[in-house]
């Protein structure tokens, strides 16, 4: 025990001494972080700079027009040839330009008319059904029609029934004729609000 308060007594024992301060190597280490992150922001910029400052692409251009088809010029009479005769001709008033005959010219074809498409079929029973039973809750007119049907509003083009394929086509409001449309036929059924 008397080595106990011996060693308690004496004079704590004196630390190794470093070269340097006690935190150097850790503001060595956050400053070499810090040009390194420094560097990297750097190089950043000037990929963003380069991205931004950039000329815009050219525009496309815009295609060529098709060359017209060259109409041929109209065809003028034209003499028919001499017949070829190995005997000589006895007179030569048989071979004048008033006896030959002329070319038949043609006529420029008209163009084709277009077929009117042709009506759309009648609509079907359960289309028909579904489109009178509708039970409306409100509509609005003008540029953008647009219908609620329960909770949900429709506009011109979208799909009311999914199950039968029916879209609502427009509403006219002189009329107040609603028009829908069946998306699998093509046939129409208008229905008077």
């Amino acid at each position: 025990m008397a080595a106990a308060g011996a060693e308690a007594g004496a004079p704590p024992k004196a630390k190794k001494v470093t070269s340097g301060k006690p935190g150097s190597k850790k503001k060595l280490i956050l400053m070499a972080g810090g040009g390194v992150l420094f560097i990297a922001l750097l190089g950043g910029g000037f990929f963003a700079y380069q991205k931004l400052t950039e000329p815009p692409p050219e525009p496309p251009r815009p295609p060529r027009p098709a060359a017209k088809p060259a109409t041929p010029p109209p065809e003028t009479v034209a003499a028919a040839p001499a017949p070829v005769n190995p005997a000589p001709a006895a007179t030569p008033a048989a071979t004048t330009p008033a006896e030959a005959k002329p070319v038949a010219t043609v006529a420029p074809a008209e163009p084709p008319q277009p077929a009117t498409p042709p009506p759309p079929p009648p609509p079907s029973a359960p289309f028909r059904a579904w489109v009178e039973n509708l039970q409306i809750r409100g509509m609005r007119g003008g540029a953008n029609p647009r219908i609620f049907i329960g909770n949900s509003s429709y506009q011109k083009g979208d799909l009311v029934n999914p199950q039968l394929g029916i879209i609502f086509e427009g509403y006219n409001d002189a009329t107040r004729v609603l028009t829908f449309k069946d998306a699998k036929t093509g046939a129409k059924f208008e229905r008077r609000n």
